[in-house]
């Protein structure tokens, strides 16, 4: 079972917190599975394990809650995430004003967060990388969105500008990883 460290997980909470209020908190946990349910009504802790499931199930809720079922909503949680994340606890993993700073620990900076797949990066040129995630266990598109929101607001925060990501494969859709190609200006 693949797991990510509670930082995330609270982060995602504060989301939905900020954006929807705590009933609308309530409505996303509430439409959860009872074991998603407990998880997210028990004291998270930043440095703790959970399933990536839970996460990935509670993004998926509130798309479908609040956004429009199109996984946009998880993207922008992935911005928040990173925003969170990185001006905290994480923020050693930044360089501002070196995009390729933070490229160069993102195996660390994931490995740190995620205890499943290995994220590989392969610098395509001074402002293009691709991002493979592999032997990822749980795969899940809510999580894929996720994911690009986080790269594309990680980079930004480095001070890359105009950031835009694209998942090319997936995992999901039958993919043997998911990448992602990334370009700034």
């Amino acid at each position: 079972m693949a797991n990510i460290r509670g930082v995330s997980l609270i982060s995602g909470v504060k989301y939905v917190t900020d954006n929807f209020g705590e009933g609308g908190l309530v409505k996303v946990v509430d439409s959860l599975e009872s074991q998603d349910r407990d998880i997210l009504r028990s004291k998270l802790h930043p440095m703790n394990w959970y399933p990536i499931k839970t996460y990935s199930a509670f993004m998926a809720a509130a798309d479908r809650i609040f956004g429009k079922g199109d996984y946009n909503l998880c993207f922008n949680i992935g911005k928040y995430s990173a925003e969170d994340i990185f001006s905290g606890l994480y923020k050693v993993f930044l360089e501002l004003g070196n995009p390729h700073f933070v490229i160069r620990r993102g195996h660390i900076a994931w490995r740190t967060i995620i205890d499943s797949g290995e994220l590989e990066i392969e610098q395509a040129g001074d402002k293009f990388v691709k991002v493979r995630i592999t032997g990822f266990e749980e795969p899940d598109k809510a999580f894929c969105w996720k994911v690009s929101g986080y790269f594309g607001k990680v980079l930004e925060m480095s001070g890359a500008k105009n950031v835009r990501v694209n998942e090319g494969k997936c995992a999901c859709d039958g993919g043997p990883y998911c990448e992602y190609d990334i370009q700034w200006e």
